[in-house]
């Protein structure tokens, strides 16, 4: 029970370093949470710091999240386990402690941890629908993140994937649905705003 509880924690902890946060701060000197949206999501990074740093942090977030389902599956062989770890790290990123409980949206999170979750061809094939939906919302990423998750949730409902999996979709839909809502709003009123982001870093 203790071991199941400490690869949890790590797991929040580890969310609670949010890479849109730290990588500004060490490479631009600026508190991203000043910014635009507030949040320290790779979007708000992308908008007002260039491509290059909301790719960056992108990268790195997903990468932990990969690295540490993948480590907890070889480790344990649980698949439960991977996705409550899955949805710690969501947390984490959400709420940091570290940072005063004011985070991103766990999207990245989410994107990298279920890499080692499912098989490559479906890893291909989810990334191709992301590209298709990125590019049929015109580049809104709110809406983009939102339709993503539900494509993710019906492919694990439709699919033999583990009732963990299964899930584990369900409760990313709800989580980034809670974590949208001003967007959803805005999306209604058809006020949200493309993703337009700097192209120089000045």
């Amino acid at each position: 029970m203790f071991v199941p509880f400490l690869v949890v924690t790590v797991g929040y902890f580890l969310g609670s370093l949010p890479a849109g946060y730290f990588i500004p701060k060490w490479m631009r000197g600026v508190d991203i949470r000043e910014m635009g949206s507030h949040s320290t999501g790779f979007t708000n990074v992308l908008r007002n710091l260039g491509f290059w740093y909301g790719f960056l942090v992108l990268l790195a977030d997903m990468g932990k999240a990969w690295l540490l389902i993948a480590a907890v599956g070889w480790g344990t062989h649980s698949v439960w386990l991977q996705a409550m770890t899955l949805g710690a790290l969501m947390l984490g990123s959400k709420f940091p402690v570290f940072l005063h409980f004011q985070g991103g949206r766990g999207v990245a999170m989410l994107v990298g941890g279920v890499i080692p979750l499912l098989s490559w061809l479906a890893v291909i094939v989810l990334a191709v629908l992301w590209a298709v939906i990125f590019l049929a919302t015109r580049t809104v990423m709110s809406l983009t993140n939102l339709i993503f998750a539900l494509v993710l949730m019906s492919y694990l409902l439709l699919s033999p994937e583990p009732v963990a999996l299964k899930l584990l979709g369900v409760g990313a839909v709800l989580f980034l649905a809670a974590s949208h809502l001003e967007n959803i709003r805005r999306i209604l009123r058809r006020e949200e705003r493309p993703l337009f982001f700097k192209t120089n870093h000045s």
